[in-house]
């Protein structure tokens, strides 16, 4: 779902998502226009969970490359209602996604495993 959102941003192509134990890496190109002058360049970001918070998944934008410039994350991971993206701490809102608006549950528990977001929710 990440990888569909952040695909769909006219800016970004190509983007790939891999889950390990510990962290989130997003792989993609990004078209980039200055002046008269249009190129593709190559990103790799790096999320790092931190908390949830009732049905919200707090991330913080670790590694950016090539550059790490506040106003391109915005423009990246700024996408309300599902992320939000503000000084460098991304939050993912379970509200948005269909699959949970009717659970009433929150989250208790996370865990990144096997190229998936682990979810454990409760009362």
């Amino acid at each position: 779902m990440i990888e569909e959102m952040i695909d769909n941003h006219p800016m970004i192509h190509n983007t790939e998502v891999k889950i390990d134990e510990e962290a989130i890496e997003i792989t993609g190109e990004a078209t980039v226009k200055k002046h008269f002058i249009t190129a593709s360049v190559e990103f790799l970001i790096e999320l790092y969970p931190i908390r949830a918070n009732d049905r919200s998944l707090i991330m913080k934008v670790e590694k950016v490359e090539p550059v790490n410039v506040e106003y391109l994350n915005q423009e990246i991971f700024n996408q309300p209602p599902y992320l939000t993206y503000d000084n460098g701490m991304i939050t993912l809102n379970l509200n948005a996604w269909e699959r949970m608006d009717n659970i009433p549950l929150k989250i208790r528990s996370y865990e990144l495993k096997h190229n998936h977001i682990l979810i454990n929710v409760g009362y």
